[in-house]
């Protein structure tokens, strides 16, 4: 998706307490506005209102910096430590043999 950069300058104009839309997010972030609407981002939470999704605009800009944090949120955290094992088949073995029992 391209951005929308006439969008991000209006919206660098505005306070951080300014409520903004799945659009405006999407402009901001970069990410779809379909994955934004199913709140698939770590670390921002929507304001529900009625059927609406909204964001403080402060958020959105402090999401990428985690030295500054609002409410409580921060952008997600890597986490040390050992790789996360993939599902699927399992490797097979160095020699490329497969072994049956007969």
């Amino acid at each position: 998706m391209a951005r929308d950069w006439a969008l991000v300058a209006k919206l660098a104009k505005l306070p951080d307490d300014t409520l903004v839309g799945v659009e405006e997010v999407a402009a901001l972030t970069g990410f779809a506005p379909s994955t934004i609407r199913s709140k698939r981002l770590e670390g921002l939470t929507p304001i529900k209102q009625s059927r609406y999704l909204r964001w403080r605009l402060g958020q959105i800009r402090n999401w990428g910096n985690p030295e500054k944090v609002e409410d409580g949120l921060s952008a997600p955290q890597k986490e040390v430590g050992q790789p996360k094992r993939k599902a699927g088949h399992p490797r097979l073995p160095a020699n490329n043999t497969i072994l049956f029992s007969r």
